[in-house]
């Protein structure tokens, strides 16, 4: 009847949430014969050991939502168009953002040859690159977006190169390419197709031609018709032959003689020199291309 009682005793006090530790308690072998003083006697007994088996609720620190870090753009490859000595092109990371609003801060780098950021610390910018050496170039620009607590890097890869090149003939069906400075009347030229290039696809709007040297201004050309007016000659410098049809449509142009005269600087040129030119133009498909011949200055 006593072990029962304390049996009872432990079970009520443990399923309100409290333990009992084992503790070796020797009763004592007469108890009193009242129960109720025999449940307290047993009771003080085990007392002692039940209150030192309480638990602890667990502690719980309450958190607060993640903060994400910003979202940067894939890598990917850039082609862009040689622009002579220099190439300016653009880095943009208008498209990065935090999911938190959190303020951004960036920071360009490239390992570009002669490479040079305008504003290295702006969210787009520009990359000016050395190619005066060659208008080959393959390189990569990385990109580090910092929120305050996680920097996130970018990369994309940069690959310059020349335009396609076509062929120009100034003057077609006659050599040399004679540009007479006083006078009226306008200046033909051909854009010369050929297997590799249709010149169907030219985006007539896009064409200009200016001196190779860079000095003066491009001048766009007044007049266009496909037909079969010249013949390619494969020569970088200033040799011209006369034939004018083999059989491949051409692009033929005009251009208006004075403009022509006033954009290009002719008049401070010496009389019968030679003055190479470039035609540059761009595809309906959006490819770029140029074209050289030269011109010989008639006073």
């Amino acid at each position: 009847m006593q072990i029962v009682l304390v049996a009872s005793l432990a079970h009520r006090i443990s399923g309100v949430g409290f333990g009992v530790l084992t503790s070796n308690v020797s009763l004592p072998r007469d108890p009193p014969n009242n129960s109720f003083s025999t449940m307290l006697h047993i009771s003080s007994l085990f007392l002692p050991t039940i209150l030192l088996g309480v638990l602890a609720p667990p502690s719980v620190t309450p958190q607060g939502p993640l903060n994400e870090p910003p979202v940067v753009f894939q890598t990917y490859t850039a082609n862009f168009t040689c622009q002579g000595a220099v190439t300016v092109i653009p880095l943009d990371g208008s498209s990065v953002y935090d999911p938190d609003g959190d303020p951004l801060t960036f920071q360009w780098t490239s390992g570009c040859p002669g490479q040079s950021i305008a504003e290295s610390t702006s969210q787009s910018t520009t990359l000016s690159i050395d190619t005066s050496g060659s208008c080959t170039v393959d390189c990569s620009v990385r990109l580090r977006v910092s929120d305050g607590i996680h920097d996130t890097f970018a990369r994309f890869f940069v690959h310059i190169s020349g335009p396609m090149q076509a062929e120009l003939d100034m003057h077609p069906g006659s050599c040399p390419n004679p540009v007479q400075i006083g006078g009226a009347g306008v200046v033909p030229a051909a854009l010369v197709g050929t297997l590799g290039f249709d010149v169907g696809l030219v985006d007539r709007t896009t064409l200009r031609l200016a001196r190779a040297d860079g000095q003066g201004l491009p001048v766009a050309p007044v007049h266009f018709v496909i037909s079969d007016v010249a013949v390619p000659f494969p020569d970088d410098g200033c040799n011209c032959h006369t034939l004018t049809q083999d059989g491949l449509p051409d692009l033929a142009l005009k251009f208006n003689k004075q403009s022509l005269v006033t954009m290009l600087q002719l008049a401070q040129e010496a009389d019968k020199s030679y003055l190479p030119v470039v035609l540059t133009g761009r595809l309906l498909t959006g490819e770029e291309f140029s074209a050289k011949d030269c011109i010989r200055v008639l006073k």
